[in-house]
């Protein structure tokens, strides 16, 4: 189900297949816990398997705006979102404390610091905090990440060997390291070889708008 070029969207297609995602999405629903109706998401939502919780409450707020869609013909369903309706693998429900932006105080919001993070060091990782990976490092062929150079809080520089380098820093710093890890054998940077300069061109984040409402009624 690739997208294709579209007059609302004149970008270069995905090369990859939701599809071929699918699975994924679906294994990091039941890792971290995701609340949700998947079959009132039906119209739109691809085939996969149904949230491991059933959705959060709807409350008056909610109610006043689901009336307006209504009225004006536009169906709306519960989000989808990484938080518990019910406990999960240990963590408690939600208490509606409304505090979700700041951090949740009783981890019921999914977040690395109370899902991968607590696993990773019971795995026996460790985490160097304040610290900044600044060049993937790869071996003499170009071909095969061995490590990264990375400078500790104090500003010293280290080497860390590794058989396995994960570039996950989010829309900004990814591809930061990646053009900052430029070789000879690779000199546009790394995963930048195909000659369309995909990075930083193909540079993507998502914006969070928020608007508040008041009202003296509860119609």
């Amino acid at each position: 189900m690739k997208i294709g070029l579209t007059v609302a969207s004149p970008a270069h297609d995905w090369p990859i297949a939701y599809e071929d995602v699918a699975p994924w999405y679906d294994k990091v629903a039941y890792d971290i816990g995701i609340s949700g109706d998947a079959k009132a998401e039906g119209l739109w939502r691809p085939a996969g398997r149904d949230y491991p919780m059933p959705p959060m409450k709807t409350f008056k707020n909610g109610e006043v705006w689901l009336k307006g869609f209504a009225a004006n013909n536009i169906r709306m369903v519960p989000a989808a979102v990484a938080m518990n309706s019910v406990d999960f693998k240990g963590r408690p429900a939600c208490i509606y404390d409304g505090w979700c932006h700041v951090g949740c105080p009783i981890g019921a919001l999914a977040n690395p610091l109370v899902t991968y993070l607590g696993e990773a060091r019971a795995a026996g990782a460790e985490v160097r905090a304040w610290s900044t990976v600044t060049r993937v490092l790869t071996d003499a062929s170009g071909k095969k990440a061995t490590g990264v150079e990375y400078f500790d809080r104090d500003g010293e520089k280290h080497i860390q060997p590794a058989s396995v380098v994960v570039c996950a820093s989010w829309a900004a710093q990814s591809p930061r390291l990646l053009l900052n890890s430029a070789t000879d054998k690779h000199p546009n940077g790394l995963a930048n070889a195909s000659g369309l300069d995909e990075i930083p061109n193909g540079f993507a984040a998502d914006r969070h708008p928020f608007k508040w409402n008041r009202s003296t009624t509860d119609e």
